[in-house]
């Protein structure tokens, strides 16, 4: 349909790319939400799918794929995160529940977060100060 990938990140057993379109896409498995689609349903997606947004017009312009977590730096300078938070690797300040879709990270008052990586439970940000 004419989008192209002009980022893309692979984590275990799934892949995150980002479209010329300035949307999110992801497949493989989607077990804690990882792909950011908006389930967590446990069938492999086998092509991309478009994944959520955030609802404010905010697109996204480096994303990084963990183990089983999504991290991604939106045009409104926040560091967004989703799929399993079991060790807290979302940062949201949230219980430890996975969420299915991207939901701003919780920097240090002042700091913006400025690059990023997501590991295997766990996330690493590089602050402004």
């Amino acid at each position: 349909t004419g989008v192209r990938f002009t980022q893309f990140s692979a984590g275990s057993g799934y892949s995150l790319a980002l479209g010329s379109d300035g949307n999110l896409y992801s497949w493989g498995d989607n077990s804690s939400g990882q792909l950011g689609t908006g389930s967590t349903d446990y069938s492999p997606h086998s092509t991309p799918s478009k994944g959520s947004m955030p609802t404010d017009g905010t697109k996204f312009t480096q994303i990084s794929a963990g183990n089983y977590h999504s991290l991604a730096m939106g045009t409104d300078g926040n560091l967004y995160s989703w799929g399993s938070n079991g060790t807290g690797a979302l940062g949201r300040e949230t219980d430890q529940t996975p969420e299915n879709r991207p939901g701003v990270v919780t920097p240090p008052t002042g700091v913006r977060f400025t690059q990023f990586s997501a590991g295997s439970g766990y996330s690493l940000a590089l602050g402004s100060d």
